[in-house]
């Protein structure tokens, strides 16, 4: 009779710890808002949980580098256009000095300070670096020597951002592309003042000629730019709807139901009460059974 009432009090002890634990864990759950509040509550879950996190912390720099390169592309883009307004300003004298002789030496003089205003475009730095300088983005891409003459310092290397797994994006043009390879604007600006000042008209009309090949060139980057932009505005929204998605699946993963832990410890209340008061039946037998 003994052996059957030990044992019985270590099954009806087991009882009140599993009821306990389960109490507990509603408990946490209630208090916390979290199923998962360490790797022992579900090994598969919290293995999830830190790969996804890994994952949005992949994402959020691939994010910064997207939204980086937009930044650089917008800061070309507007630059771009100052070039062009600066050339057709150009063009626009050169067409005047064609056929104007008492207006030649003023717009000679603008043409100049606006060839200045080129090199300052074409030097152009976003954060602290030169977005027409290749790979070489901590100098200046251009140099004007004392004769004038100015000459690209920069690199062909295009600058591309990791924006993806497998995804990397263009964040910028080198100068030595734009502004000193199929026409040398510089150089036809140069060429242009001088024709200006010596009254050449057929070595104006060659610039202008020049000035217009280059400005279909800037429209031609441009449109390559605005392309770059596109994309680097898909890759954050594509980014930003991967994270929804991910954040989605951690909330499925860490985040309790409020309603169905506090039904979970009410009922282990309950169980462990009617589990207690068992106890106290089974010690009263237990004690009775001695004293006989």
């Amino acid at each position: 009779m003994r052996i059957t009432t030990d044992s019985n009090y270590r099954n009806l002890l087991d009882d009140i710890q599993r009821i306990s634990e389960r109490m507990q864990e509603a408990q946490n759950q209630a208090t916390s808002g979290k199923k998962l509040n360490r790797p022992s509550d579900n090994p598969s879950g919290a293995s999830d949980v830190l790969r996804i996190d890994t994952d949005r912390a992949v994402n959020a720099q691939y994010a910064d580098n997207a939204a980086t390169a937009q930044s650089r592309l917008q800061i070309t883009d507007s630059t771009l256009d100052g070039v062009q307004q600066t050339i057709e300003r150009i063009r626009s004298l050169g067409l005047l000095s064609d056929t104007n002789t008492a207006a030649r030496s003023i717009s000679r003089e603008e043409v100049d300070g606006l060839r200045d205003q080129l090199l300052s475009y074409a030097n152009t730095a976003y954060d602290g670096q030169f977005i027409f300088a290749g790979s070489n983005t901590d100098s200046a891409a251009f140099v004007k020597a004392s004769d004038g003459t100015v000459t690209y310092a920069g690199n062909s290397q295009v600058m591309k951002l990791q924006v993806g797994n497998v995804t990397t994006l263009q964040t910028q043009i080198p100068g030595g592309q734009l502004f000193t390879s199929a026409v040398d604007v510089f150089q036809a600006v140069s060429d242009l003042s001088s024709a200006m000042a010596s009254g050449d008209r057929n070595a104006i009309r060659v610039q202008i000629g020049n000035l217009e090949q280059f400005i279909e060139i800037v429209s031609s980057v441009r449109t390559q730019v605005g392309a770059l932009i596109n994309q680097a505005a898909a890759a954050q929204s594509a980014l930003k709807q991967s994270d929804l998605a991910q954040v989605a699946h951690l909330t499925q993963l860490q985040d309790a139901d409020l309603a169905e832990a506090l039904t979970e410890l009410s009922q282990n209340q309950t169980a462990l009460q009617a589990a207690t008061a068992v106890g106290a039946r089974v010690t009263s037998i237990s004690i009775l059974d001695y004293l006989k």
